[in-house]
């Protein structure tokens, strides 16, 4: 199928995009470790059938193996560096079975402290009754973490939202049926369940004694992974500030995070977690999860000793997302493999440089606890035959869909956002992705797709926004004219499509277009409504991204078409036909210019007299340009603008607003509407502090209640405050989160939406919707992380680190509110945060 296109404007080069580099090994020098015991070979067992776990995000594979243990070395011997994975001792399955056990283990000490609480805090509550005057209130007592996380789920639910953010393959498998009796379950375990399966390693042969490097099977690291995924995380006061990073010549980050200094050369006991290391190239043989020891070890050459400090050493810095690989590697096991899972020089000498580094560090770091080195014996064929759910990319480069990019997944999540849909009869706007298929969408937003190698038999005119192009005139449209009346007649191969051009969003500026770029700008929606009102053909309205530079077109189309004011323009796209857009302060500007040109044109009847209108509504002056963004229908994420512009709030149907660390101010709008919301937030405030509730000082809610009916000024049913909330990497969210999903969910019982918003919009305001997401999608952290963020549009949400760190902390706790026994993650912290500044990378470079 052939295009009839109009030239395309040169276009500046695509962003490049993250390379991982190729790992080089490189021999450490001699080192003498402390004595580490080996594994004998009396101790290691065989079991014949090997108990499977049911794990609910992925599964892990168990199947049986027996090993030799005739080559089991000693600490005294040399390890043979042709050791094979088959010659490791025979306690592999033991380990299998442990992990299961340790669950279970688990799960039986939940249900015991949880009874046993609840008969403690009946006992504390009747000797209450009698003693209250030698105790604090009830509300006032210290809770438990048992306590702190117990809350109703929400009873409605909504209607399901498409993602296209494609999780963990995760298939159920059934644990066969066992007896184990209490006294056998208690004479395997030690009396509190281990952090790693992987420590102590003493039950790993030694591969290295100087310095220590121990062997480990394919299956016994998908066995450890499993079972680190399902450890609950320290809470965040356990590892913040460190994770901020807190280099000690960096005075400003220390005195603003850290003023007592006492987490500079200390570091979490609480936190065990696992780094995988993979010897070359990621491009091939990749597990889910794994890094470049580049990310962590310094170079060679420096000379430098121990890991790298990529703490930042000057200016304060919340959200250091790109250093966290080499924070969270001085806090774990270390595990490296190859493709060909052989100990060699190469493998070997990595483990040893990793190896090293650990002991460095936890020589110069008190209270570091022990971590180790280990290889995997087997090759990597092992794991995409018994474990694929753990492969990332395969030994022929294929990528599994579980384990792409964020970058990935968050085009194909704006991809379906912005889908093409109809807008007014005949005109359609989507997206440069509505026509590629999934192949093709890997290099949606890398590569500089275009319309003329993707092209579509599903519209008969194309029309693509881009900042290069020029007002096509009516010579122009003259000459495509001819082309479209050649092709109509035209089916499958023979038919040709056309191919146009037009200046985006942001491109056009009043002061830089005479009257005939005034005129062609007009002349140009008259041919689209002819085209697609009177010639009945399909046209396409197409971008990148599908919301931003298509913008200026659409609104102005609306407009002529349907004859409407820009205000109404900006309201209609946004509710009427269900579009998100963004457009930039100079788009509005341009638009009222136009508007009197559009409507004295337009083909609706008596319109145009609203083209001459006197002046703009209020709160189209006091836009900045852009909407407050839709998540769901109940629920808007927005900015303090949006939240002080009470006219804009009420055009989209806002009914709520839940005000995370800031407060509106609506005196710039209506003196009468500032008076009633203040003296109902001071009420409420003083009716609070009256009854002792012990959340006075952390929210407030302006209701109609009491007589003093405060939507009949405001036209809003609900205002509540969250205060004493920074944006500051210290303030905690936890303890808010509950309360402000019971009051979205209000809203969304009664049909009312609510605007949450705090100063920017991109972080704690942008916390509040990411838990919301989980909750009532029952969506994991990263698929609500990238939902969110795709629906923010143009504004980049950035949680703090905290933040980020909480909500990841609240998706254990709100597994457990739902009845599940353990959770497990689907990414690991570390893992979390290197695709968040990857992709922050891809927009914010350097």
């Amino acid at each position: 199928m052939a295009a009839l296109a109009l030239p395309r404007p040169a276009s500046p080069d695509p962003s490049s995009v993250l390379v991982s580099a190729a790992v080089s090994p490189v021999p450490s020098p001699p080192v003498t470790p402390p004595a580490s015991p080996t594994l004998s070979s009396s101790s290691s067992s065989s079991l014949a059938n090997r108990d499977q776990v049911d794990l609910p995000m992925s599964s892990f594979s168990v199947a049986s193996q027996d090993f030799d243990t005739s080559s089991i070395h000693s600490p005294t011997t040399q390890p043979n560096p042709a050791i094979q994975a088959d010659q490791l001792p025979r306690q592999q399955p033991a380990v299998t079975v442990q992990f299961q056990h340790l669950l279970e283990f688990q799960q039986q000490q939940y249900h015991y402290h949880h009874q046993h609480h609840h008969r403690h805090h009946h006992h504390n509550h009747r000797h209450h009754h009698h003693h209250n005057e030698f105790q604090r209130p009830a509300s006032e007592q210290p809770r438990t973490m048992l306590e702190s996380t117990t809350a109703d789920s929400v009873a409605q639910r909504s209607p399901s939202v498409d993602s296209a953010v494609v999780a963990s393959p995760s298939p159920l498998v059934q644990s066969p049926s066992r007896s184990l009796s209490p006294i056998s379950l208690s004479s395997r375990l030690p009396p509190t369940a281990p952090l790693s399966l992987l420590y102590p390693a003493s039950q790993y042969p030694l591969i290295s004694t100087s310095p220590p490097v121990r062997g480990v099977s394919a299956s016994q690291l998908a066995d450890a992974l499993g079972y680190a995924a399902h450890q609950p995380l320290p809470h965040a006061q356990h590892v913040f500030p460190w994770l901020h990073g807190l280099h000690p010549e960096n005075d400003l980050q220390l005195t603003f995070l850290d003023p007592s200094l006492s987490h500079v050369k200390a570091c979490p006991s609480l936190f065990r977690n696992i780094t995988l290391v993979k010897l070359g190239s990621l491009g091939s043989c990749k597990l889910r999860g794994t890094v470049s020891h580049k990310e962590f070890l310094p170079d060679v050459s420096s000379g430098q000793e121990g890991f790298l400090n990529l703490d930042p050493v000057r200016g304060v810095g919340l959200r250091n997302f790109d250093i966290q690989v080499a924070k969270i590697a001085t806090l774990s096991d270390i595990v490296v493999y190859s493709k060909k899972g052989q100990p060699t020089d190469g493998l070997l000498g990595l483990a040893k440089r990793i190896a090293q580094a650990q002991l460095y560090h936890r020589a110069i770091t008190p209270g570091c606890p022990e971590f180790n080195t280990f290889i995997v014996l087997d090759p990597f064929d092992v794991f995409e035959q018994q474990y694929p759910e753990l492969v990332a990319i395969t030994a022929n480069g294929k990528c599994h869909e579980h384990a792409r990019d964020f970058l990935y997944h968050e085009r194909r999540e704006m991809s379906l956002m912005s889908a093409a849909s109809e807008v007014t009869p005949g005109l359609y706007l989507g997206n440069v992705a509505d026509m590629a298929s999934d192949d093709e969408m890997c290099d949606y937003g890398k590569d500089d797709m275009s319309i003329d190698n993707y092209g579509s038999d599903k519209w008969d005119i194309y029309i693509e926004c881009i900042s290069q192009a020029t007002i096509p005139s009516l010579q122009d449209l003259a000459k495509v004219d001819v082309n479209v009346s050649e092709n109509s007649g035209r089916s499958g191969c023979d038919r040709q499509f056309v191919h146009l051009y037009f200046p985006s969003s942001g491109s056009l500026a009043v002061g830089n277009m005479s009257d005939r770029d005034l005129d062609a700008f007009v002349d140009f929606c008259e041919w689209i409504y002819r085209h697609a009102n009177i010639e009945h053909r399909k046209v396409l309205l197409f971008c990148q991204d599908g919301y931003t530079e298509t913008s200026l077109l659409s609104l102005a189309y609306v407009m002529y078409a349907t004859g409407v004011t820009a205000a109404q323009a900006y309201v209609d796209l946004h509710v009427k036909y269900n579009r998100a857009f963004f457009t930039f302060p100079a788009d509005l500007v341009l638009l009222n210019h136009l508007q009197a040109r559009l409507l004295l044109r337009s083909p609706v009847e008596n319109c145009y007299q609203a083209g001459f209108a006197p002046e703009l509504p209020q709160w189209v002056m006091l836009m900045d340009g852009s909407l407050p963004s839709k998540i769901f229908p109940h629920m808007y994420l927005g900015n303090l603008g949006h939240a002080n512009n009470p006219g804009l709030l009420k055009e989209l149907g806002i009914k709520r607003i839940l005000s995370i660390g800031e407060v509106i101010d609506w005196r710039a709008v209506s003196e009468e509407e500032y008076e009633a919301e203040k003296k109902a937030r001071e009420w409420r405030v003083d009716e609070m502090s009256d009854s002792g509730s012990e959340q006075s000082s952390r929210e407030s809610t302006v209701s109609c209640n009491g007589g003093r009916d405060v939507e009949c000024v405001t036209g809003f049913s609900k205002v509540k405050y969250i205060d004493q909330i920074q944006d500051d990497g210290i303030d905690s969210l936890s303890k808010s989160i509950e309360d402000c999903l019971a009051f979205i969910d209000e809203g969304y019982s009664l049909n009312e939406p609510t605007l949450v918003h705090c100063r920017v919009g991109v972080s704690r305001s942008a916390t509040i919707c990411i838990a919301e997401v989980m909750r009532r999608e029952r969506m994991s952290l990263p698929r609500a992380y990238l939902f969110v963020r795709a629906r923010r549009l143009n504004v980049i949400i950035q949680p703090n680190l905290r933040f980020m760190y909480e909500l990841m902390k609240w998706e254990e706790e709100e597994a457990s509110r739902h009845g599940a026994s353990r959770h497990r993650r689907d990414m690991e912290w570390a893992w979390l945060c290197k695709e968040i500044a990857a992709m922050n990378k891809a927009y914010i470079p350097g």
